[in-house]
């Protein structure tokens, strides 16, 4: 009989992990059959039932590291589309994700690759613990637990930057030295999309600035 050949180890460059988690209420521990079926009666959001991601399945999938983002976008008085009315309110949207990215690393579901030393440990940690056929099933208590799943932390559009107007978000994607100053607020993330899909406060388009 031949053997299945590994499953490639996966990089997935979005994942908009924490939106899910807070926005749509879905615990990622748990399969998607069990996030779906909590969501069957449900209708404030068109998509509902209809979760395409959580902890498990990317294990399975042997996604073992991925950009998780923050979000939240802030729209003026006229648009359509759906989101806060100030920054200081997208600005405590994207601190409530990080606070949930917080226990999720606590509970050892993911960890947060900052530096490329962390990046070399956790790909060579992440093959040993996570082959499939070493992962922990039903009644396997010996198994040995699942590696957290790597995360490099993204804040997707710029609204929720309350002390810093467009011009001077123009000023950080120039000198990068001024990335203290978001640091403080947002704790180690490696990269900001200032804009994404449609109009936001501070522009709109697809411009992508990586630290």
């Amino acid at each position: 009989m031949n053997k299945k050949p590994p499953r490639p180890f996966l990089f997935d460059a979005h994942l908009d992990l924490s939106m899910n988690a807070m926005e749509w209420n879905r615990d990622l521990r748990c399969d998607l059959d069990e996030i779906r079926r909590r969501e069957t009666s449900m209708n404030d959001k068109k998509d509902r039932a209809k979760g395409v991601v959580c902890f498990p399945a990317m294990r399975r999938g042997n996604i073992g590291l991925c950009v998780a983002t923050q979000i939240a976008r802030c729209v003026q008085a006229g648009n359509s589309r759906s989101g806060w009315h100030s920054p200081e309110q997208a600005y405590a949207q994207t601190q409530a994700q990080l606070s949930w990215y917080r226990a999720m690393e606590k509970d050892r579901q993911l960890k947060q690759i900052t530096n490329r030393k962390q990046l070399h440990h956790h790909l060579q940690q992440w093959p040993a613990t996570n082959h499939p056929h070493l992962q922990s099933a039903p009644g396997e208590e010996n198994s040995p637990p699942a590696l957290p799943i790597g995360y490099l932390l993204s804040l997707e559009g710029a609204d929720s930057i309350v002390n810093l107007n467009y011009s001077k978000l123009q000023f950080f994607l120039l000198y990068p030295s001024a990335d203290a100053v978001l640091q403080r607020h947002y704790r180690g993330f490696l990269r900001l999309a200032a804009v994404f899909f449609g109009e936001l406060c501070v522009g709109s388009g697809g411009l992508v600035a990586d630290t």
